[in-house]
């Protein structure tokens, strides 16, 4: 009854509009999303200025985010290279693990506001996201997102809200780090099999889905399972005889000395990013969410100046 109450609510507060473009549509359209494997010239990048934020933080690290008709990302601003941010998209995409690849949609539109202490948060209902056409698409559904900013990286929480009437199946959230305005980074990226960092191209062979997707976790491998013990067709392109960690890195040198940029979720389900367009890639598993429920993951982005080989050890 609870969830009931929960879903009226969310209704009556979204609106007529949002109601009447959702009603009768699914909550993850079966549709890819159009940037995969973009490797276009970047453009001018803009930014939302940083002179109003007054922090501690100010001269470690400095995040900010892009234009508003890109919502989806934070810039991060390293001072040891401050001219060439990490953007990270917060998250860049919805899909559901029956068909990642088939369900892919990117997320645009976030509105984010920064506290005092230079927190970024955002609150999105009939959450917009395109396909390869662009055209807007909308869903009776409430993302939330809420970093928190520390002297080495930030760590984002979100939350998602099924407002719709039906359940929606092994929900993921993509977050991607991109590095394409920071071409001081490597193209070689790491990831974490067994315990230990080795090269991503190497090990998990073969991208199979949009945003370079290749390999599932073992939380991920275990999802497939339930879905396929449930009844549900799944269709699912990445080996089930490897799984990795939810660990991606990707390392760059300043003044001779290595520099990690880390992305690491103890939710991850599935692993990706493209070599051509450098970035660090993972699903955040969120399970079934059924009609007015919520459900929540968290993923850290960190910068640690060590060796490769003791990357895990200071994460």
């Amino acid at each position: 009854m609870a969830q009931i109450e929960n879903r009226r609510r969310f209704f009556l507060s979204t609106g007529a509009t949002a109601l009447a473009a959702t009603f009768g549509s699914r909550f993850l359209p079966q549709t890819r999303g159009d940037e995969t494997g973009n490797t276009a010239p970047a453009k001018r990048l803009r930014v939302v200025p940083l002179s109003t934020i007054d922090d501690p933080w100010i001269d470690q690290l400095k995040v900010t985010m892009r234009s508003p008709e890109r919502g989806m990302s934070l810039l991060i601003f390293d001072p040891r290279f401050q001219d060439e941010p990490i953007d990270l998209r917060s998250p860049e995409g919805i899909g559901s693990l029956i068909s990642a690849p088939g369900s892919y949609r990117y997320v645009v539109g976030q509105s984010w506001q920064v506290s005092q202490q230079g927190n970024w948060s955002y609150k999105a209902r009939g959450l917009q996201h395109y396909a390869g056409s662009r055209t807007p698409v909308f869903f009776n559904g409430e993302l939330k997102c809420r970093t928190e900013i520390h002297p080495d990286g930030l760590t984002a929480h979100f939350s998602l809200y099924n407002g719709d009437f039906s359940t929606q199946k092994s929900v993921f959230l993509w977050v991607c780090a991109l590095y394409r305005w920071a071409p001081r980074f490597e193209k070689k990226t790491l990831v974490s099999v067994d315990g230990q960092m080795v090269d991503y191209e190497t090990a998990c062979q073969g991208t199979r889905g949009p945003s370079g997707m290749r390999t599932l976790t073992r939380q991920g491998l275990a999802e497939i399972m339930r879905l396929e013990k449930e009844g549900h067709r799944v269709h699912c392109p990445f080996r089930r005889d490897f799984t990795a960690e939810g660990v991606r890195a990707i390392g760059t040198k300043v003044d001779g000395k290595e520099i990690w940029s880390v992305l690491r979720s103890d939710d991850a389900v599935l692993l990706g990013g493209n070599d051509t367009n450098p970035c660090t890639d993972m699903a955040l598993g969120l399970g079934d969410l059924e009609p007015g429920e919520r459900r929540s993951a968290k993923v850290s982005l960190q910068l640690v100046e060590c060796p490769q080989e003791q990357i895990l050890e200071r994460i």
